[in-house]
């Protein structure tokens, strides 16, 4: 966000926080290394990691947990599509 834009949703800097945050809740119970790393970013930026319940490993998909209130998942295009979600939206366009 530049000059003038008060009353913005936030900056990309705030997004990404609010991301980490959510994913490192989600990552906090899982073993993956990338999971870990997650975890340890957020650490080290001091954010707070809430509490994830509801924490399910699905493996060679992702993860799902829930984070206040809402079910978060955390994974690849199998996991996305086995859930209903549109996956190649988010893939990137060559």
């Amino acid at each position: 966000a530049g000059a003038g834009a008060e009353g913005c949703a936030g900056t990309d800097a705030d997004a990404e926080g609010r991301l980490l945050r959510l994913a490192a809740a989600v990552e906090k119970n899982s073993e993956h290394p990338l999971a870990q790393a997650i975890v340890i970013k957020a650490r080290d930026n001091g954010i707070t990691i809430p509490e994830a319940t509801s924490f399910e490993a699905l493996p060679g998909y992702g993860v799902a947990a829930v984070v206040e209130g809402q079910t978060l998942l955390i994974g690849n295009t199998r996991l996305m599509e086995s859930k209903g979600i549109a996956a190649e939206a988010f893939q990137e366009q060559r």
